[in-house]
């Protein structure tokens, strides 16, 4: 490094392009003072050749690294010993340190040990005064006192920092100087103007039209000083509008770093078709690192502030199902150029990763290739969407995909990104701190409005004025006045709202009137609103009725059917004027035990929740509108078909066994023995199936060995099958990849001498979950087990003993814990064997043969 000094223009110039910062031109841009005339102490680094270090970093071995795009130079110059202060004649203070990386195409820093005064402003411009970021004020200081800038054009640039008079002096050490070559603002030309592929998408074209919002979701960063790759805003399952930033953790981001991203948003082309003439003023620096997982190449980072409101960007939703999407839509930095948008219309493939090596199985989405578009070096970190609902379901680790050919790249999943060892490699944790777990959420806008009404659906009998609720929720920092409108209403009504415009959060009531104009029937409109350039509607619907509907009929399954699914579809006649219809299921013609009810407006409905099997039903329906509720149909029956342990239909059930422990103790003819530790089973009012009580076995932080035995059972030989059914309710320690506590079912034919496991091959519901770990003081470890910690919800299982026909055996449930964590237990009820027969023929004569006289 060499200091020189190096002449600057003087006067006033206007800038082309601002940044983050408070967008002010430097102080000495504004001021003519001969104290700021004069050559500048210069800090000259060696010489770097752009074209050169792009074929280097085009060497395969370098496939599954970050891009890099700048030379990094140490640097030590402070206010002290460096550069040149000037005093202007009102006491304000100027601080000027010329720097220049020959060859570079662009230029950027990197600060430690900052210290702004109140008042200080930190700018960097290029030394042809075309160009500046910041200023930046004392709101840039943090406690790890680092400070790295977005990128300014050219070879040479000026830090500068102003200090009012009376301000105290800042701090602040140039660590490093980046010298790029990769031409961010594309001025260079020539050999320098290696651009894009230009197959990819300006994200400006038509193309992009239907993605407006995941686009603005999407921004270029560096890191370092010296890599760059693509990253995504997500929102949150609070809504919380955290900076949360997903990328790729090949991007080398790490607690060590993290103070050094430089996030660029909205770095896209004007024009379609152009692949470049970008702008790089909306820019922000820092971030704080969250949680990194390898095998999944995902890097989670929080940034340091909020993007601002003018850069109007979008928190993508997101996907964690691991369902596989029929084609992506892949949004990202192309050789960290301007922002493109690529498609591809085949089916996903599940795949480990493709870079750095074999990997684990299942981490990644693979894109078999891409139709429209490509993705590049730079793209790395880049989000891809499902084209159907719109959220975010990987990001890209690489591949070779390129202008040109068919080949594939692939994305982590966000799926597997989702769970981890701990917080610090998992998103759950931040992105869901409630844990309520959901499926996925949409993405939102920082400054945004909407509308928050009761319901889209309204119902009305008789034609009074009819007054809806209208709310305004708000986002961010949205504050403007929204203007509220109707369109298509029936003619001859008339619609009014008691306040217009509405400032939200607000509401207002919107009143339609002269409804007898519409007549009975059901009629749709539009609520639409606009302000702060933002337009929401919404389409409402109204029903209007002038009497209660007749009854209806049940038209579905026939009355008396037999063999019907578990989830039956019912269907009944439509009535006149009917705005919903009651559905009622139950056990019994009297209707005293309903098992099941939903409310319906269309004229027929799928039960949602399995009936129980081989078990007949009542089914009855009741139209309904806002003047009142018709009669109940006259109810029909079905009998749904055999289940899993159940007897088939045409058979006899024989009950051998029924147990539903409502004893105080354990019931008679059952024992404990066996047992070992400072518990076994009970009866326990905590929970039940049906009923007060349900035997109960402990999970305690302890060694136990807890025993149920049945009493002994006679299995007839004539049985055509015999099965067990009962019902559990279990908060059992589990693991990874197993249990650590644990239940079995075991099954004796010697009165007891001897047992054996029953095996998952004769457990028809709910076969054991897995293998009690090893090394875990659990005296039932290596056994396949039932666990799960918890599975709060009453569950029906269901063993297969027939092969134990002609015998007569004992039943053994069996519980084990081991020494270390203590959770609820296990609750079974309900217990059922059953043997099904065939019911004796009253007479048989196939004719063969005339009959006897």
């Amino acid at each position: 490094m060499q200091r020189i000094f190096i002449a600057l223009i003087l006067g006033v110039i206007s800038a082309t392009a601002f940044a983050a910062g408070d967008r002010q031109p430097p102080m000495s841009w504004q001021t003519d003072a001969d104290s700021l005339s004069g050559d500048l102490p210069a800090e000259v680094f060696p010489s770097i050749d752009p074209v050169q270090l792009r074929e280097r970093d085009a060497d395969p071995a370098k496939l599954g690294e970050p891009l890099q795009y700048a030379e990094p130079f140490s640097s030590r110059a402070t206010l002290a010993d460096s550069g040149r202060w000037a005093t202007l004649p009102n006491g304000d203070r100027i601080w000027r340190l010329a720097i220049e990386v020959p060859g570079a195409t662009d230029l950027s820093f990197g600060f430690t040990d900052l210290h702004l005064s109140e008042g200080a402003r930190l700018h960097i411009y290029d030394a042809a005064r075309t160009f500046f970021q910041g200023g930046w004020d004392s709101d840039r200081n943090a406690d790890h006192g680092e400070f790295w800038t977005p990128v300014i054009p050219g070879d040479s640039a000026v830090i500068e920092v102003f200090v009012p008079a009376g301000v105290a002096t800042p701090e602040l050490t140039l660590a490093q100087v980046s010298g790029g070559y990769r031409d961010f603002f594309g001025r260079q030309g020539g050999p320098y103007m290696v651009r894009q592929g230009s197959c990819n998408n300006d994200v400006v074209c038509p193309e992009g039209d239907p993605w407006r919002d995941e686009i603005r979701s999407v921004g270029v960063y560096t890191l370092n000083g010296i890599w760059t790759c693509t990253g995504t805003l997500i929102n949150d399952v609070p809504t919380s509008l955290t900076p949360w930033f997903l990328t790729a953790n090949h991007c080398g981001i790490s607690t060590g770093n993290d103070q050094s991203m430089v996030v660029y948003w909205n770095f896209e082309s004007p024009t379609c078709g152009a692949l470049s003439g970008g702008s790089l003023a909306d820019s922000q620096s820092g971030a704080i690192y969250r949680a990194s997982r390898s095998d999944v190449d995902m890097a989670l980072v929080e940034l340091e502030e909020e993007p601002p409101e003018a850069y109007n960007v979008h928190y993508a939703g997101w996907d964690r199902t691991n369902t596989q999407p029929g084609g992506a839509v892949a949004i990202h930095h192309p050789s960290t150029d301007e922002k493109a948008i690529s498609f591809a219309e085949s089916n996903l493939d599940t795949t480990a990763s493709c870079i750095g090596g074999p990997g684990t199985p299942n981490t990644h989405w693979e894109i078999p290739f891409w139709d429209d578009g490509t993705t590049e070096p730079g793209s790395s970190g880049s989000g891809i969407w499902h084209p159907q609902n719109k959220r975010l379901v990987g990001f890209l680790s690489g591949g070779l995909a390129a202008c040109g050919n068919q080949e594939y790249d692939c994305y982590g999943k966000f799926a597997i990104a989702w769970d981890g060892s701990a917080a610090a490699s998992r998103l759950r944790d931040w992105l869901d701190p409630g844990g309520t777990n959901p499926d996925g959420i949409d993405g939102t806008d920082p400054a945004s409005w909407d509308f928050d009404l009761a319901s889209d659906s309204l119902a009305q009998c008789g034609f009074d004025p009819l007054d809806i609720p209208v709310s305004l929720s708000v986002s961010g920092g949205f504050s403007d006045p929204v203007n509220l409108s109707t369109s298509g209403t029936p003619a001859g009504t008339t619609a009014s709202f008691s306040v217009n415009p509405v400032t939200p959060p607000g509401s207002t009531t919107l009143t339609l009137d002269n409804l007898s104009s519409a007549g009975t029937g059901t009629f749709q409109f539009e609520l639409a609103g606009s302000g702060g350039g933002i337009d929401v509607s919404r389409n409402l619907s109204v029903t209007l009725t002038d009497a209660a509907p007749a009854a209806a009929t049940i038209t579905g399954p026939a009355d008396g059917a037999i063999n019907v699914p578990a989830t039956p579809t019912i269907s009944w006649t439509s009535v006149a004027q009917a705005a919903e219809y009651q559905l009622e299921i139950a056990t019994d013609a009297a209707f005293n035990d309903v098992v099941y009810s939903a409310v319906e407006a269309a004229t027929q409905h799928t039960v949602s929740a399995a009936l129980d099997t081989n078990t007949t039903h009542y089914v009855r329906v009741r139209a309904g509108n806002q003047c009142g509720d018709a009669a109940w149909s006259d109810a029909t029956s079905f009998t749904t078909q055999a289940g899993p342990g159940d007897c088939p239909l045409g058979t006899e059930t024989q009950n051998l066994l029924s147990e539903g422990f409502e004893d105080a103790g354990i019931p008679a003819g059952w024992s404990t023995a066996g047992s070992s530790g400072s518990v076994t089973w009970i009866a326990s009012d905590a929970r039940a199936w049906e009923g007060s009580r349900s035997a109960f076995a402990e999970s305690v932080s302890g060694t136990s060995d807890q025993r149920l035995v049945s009493p002994q059972i006679a299995l007839p030989a004539s049985a055509v099958g015999v099965y067990l059914n009962f019902r559990t309710w279990q908060d059992i320690e589990s693991s990874s990849g197993g249990c650590f506590d644990g239940g079995i079912l075991e099954i004796s034919t010697d009165d007891g001498n001897s047992w054996a496991q029953v095996p998952d091959s004769d457990i028809q519901v709910r076969a054991y979950d897995g293998v009690i770990e090893s090394g875990s003081s659990n005296p039932l470890e290596g056994a396949s087990a039932w666990c799960g910690d918890p599975r709060d919800t009453w569950e029906r299982y269901s063993v297969d003993l027939s092969d134990q026909a002609g015998e007569s055996v004992r039943l053994r449930f069996r519980f084990g814990s081991n020494a270390i964590i203590r959770q609820i237990g296990w609750h079974v009820d309900d217990l059922q064997v059953d043997a099904c027969s065939q019911p004796p023929q009253i007479f048989l004569d196939r004719f063969e043969a005339p009959p006897a006289p």
